[in-house]
């Protein structure tokens, strides 16, 4: 306990030296011997200020101390004062869990701290079960310890820590208490804070269909932090006639097993796909927790292309006695399953034929994107080494990935 008092000099007879007691103690141990203390403002002139800390004091106690100045005429009166020692922190405010993973925990908390004494440390408990364990071993750290990390108004202080090497999918009471040089305070109320487990379900099932008769899955199955999904479950509904329907792995292309692909991005291939069918699947992801939640989806598989339809002649060219026709027409992209090509042949001499295009890049292509009506279905071709003023019949049909579609025929007359 530090004290400080202002005593004058008597003239001819400066102070020399000052006595401190403790009222009722049988010995009194001063850590700082009474010596001369900076002057304040509004001191009387003529004499000083002086100042003595008294040490192996009971925290949290009222003490009487008294002081009488020593000069070379000898002690003066003694002069009483009352003060009291520092208490042990005061019970952490805010403990709360701000964050968490599989295994750790991510802690805050807010401490007052006693004037004139800083809280030197924090300690943190949990208990998974019936009794409080201190965190400071069994395989439990912390990483980073206890530690202020910001002040705040007055004196209450932020402080955090994280616990590390916990068990998946536990839940935990934790508390905290505050330390400084008096001694432990009291523990925090405890909250409850747990760590991660399964992870959630797995996420934005899409398909596609790079052959015939194959079928390629992609879905989203995050981790959860500090536990990484291992492996993901793909199942399919079974619906007997004259049975109940039951769930079963489909049939899987060559190497066509549940993968992970990057950053939770999972496929797998399924074969023996008929276009034009309705499937249903289950997915779930796994971790060391357990199975995530399921998801469930209707696929209807693709089939090959439609008709083309709305098929015209879009330009009638004509190049000395050649003539040609720029064909167009839609066609719409199956689900899954694009359009690739387009085939396109003329009637000649009893039987159909392989057209000529007016050059190698006039076969049948996509309306680009950025052109009036692109970005769609619509495709064109030219057709060249035609004759003036003559009819011609032609067949079309498009493929994808599943196989060719049905022709669509139309007549088509070039100029005279």
């Amino acid at each position: 306990m530090r004290f400080e008092w202002w005593l004058r000099d008597q003239d001819g007879a400066a102070t020399t030296g000052c006595d401190v007691q403790l009222v009722s103690a049988l010995s009194t141990s001063v850590e700082q011997p009474p010596a001369p203390a900076s002057p304040r403002a509004g001191d009387a002139p003529g004499g000083t200020r002086w100042r003595a800390t008294v040490n192996e004091l009971s925290g949290n106690c009222a003490y009487r101390v008294r002081v009488r100045g020593c000069s070379a005429a000898g002690a003066g009166a003694w002069a009483e004062a009352e003060g009291r020692t520092s208490s042990v922190p005061d019970v952490p405010r805010g403990v709360r869990c701000v964050g968490s993973t599989a295994r750790r925990l991510h802690l805050e908390w807010s401490v007052e701290e006693n004037v004139g004494v800083e809280v030197d440390s924090c300690e943190v408990s949990c208990t998974s079960g019936m009794s409080f364990d201190q965190l400071w071993g069994d395989g439990v750290s912390f990483d980073p310890p206890p530690r202020r990390v910001a002040s705040g108004q007055g004196a209450r202080h932020l402080w955090r820590t994280t616990v590390v090497g916990l068990s998946i999918a536990s839940e935990f009471s934790v508390r905290v208490r505050s330390v400084n040089c008096v001694g432990q305070g009291a523990w925090s109320e405890p909250i409850t804070a747990k760590t991660l487990g399964v992870p959630e379900a797995p996420s934005g099932l899409t398909h596609s269909f790079p052959a015939p008769g194959l079928m390629k899955l992609e879905w989203r199955a995050p981790s959860v932090p500090d536990a990484e999904v291992n492996d993901c479950t793909l199942k399919e509904l079974v619906t007997p006639k004259i049975a109940s329907p039951y769930w079963e792995l489909p049939t899987f292309s060559p190497n066509g097993r549940p993968a992970h692909v990057e950053d939770g991005l999972w496929c797998a291939g399924v074969a023996r796909c008929a276009p034009d069918t309705r499937r249903v699947f289950q997915l779930c992801a796994t971790n060391e927790a357990g199975d995530s939640k399921k998801l469930r989806q209707e696929i209807t598989t693709s089939g090959v292309p439609g008709l083309p339809t709305d098929w015209t002649c879009a330009h009638r060219g004509a190049s000395g006695a050649v003539r040609s026709l720029r064909l167009s027409w839609a066609v719409r992209d199956p689900e899954g399953a694009a359009v690739e090509r387009c085939e396109l042949e003329v009637w000649r001499s009893l039987y159909w034929q392989a057209v000529a295009f007016a050059g190698a890049e006039d076969a049948p292509q996509r309306v680009p994107a950025e052109a009036p009506g692109g970005g769609g279905g619509g495709w064109y071709a030219t057709v060249g080494s035609l004759q003036a003023g003559t009819k011609y019949q032609f067949r079309l049909r498009a493929h994808n990935a599943l196989g060719a579609g049905a022709w669509a025929e139309g007549t088509f007359q070039t100029s005279a």
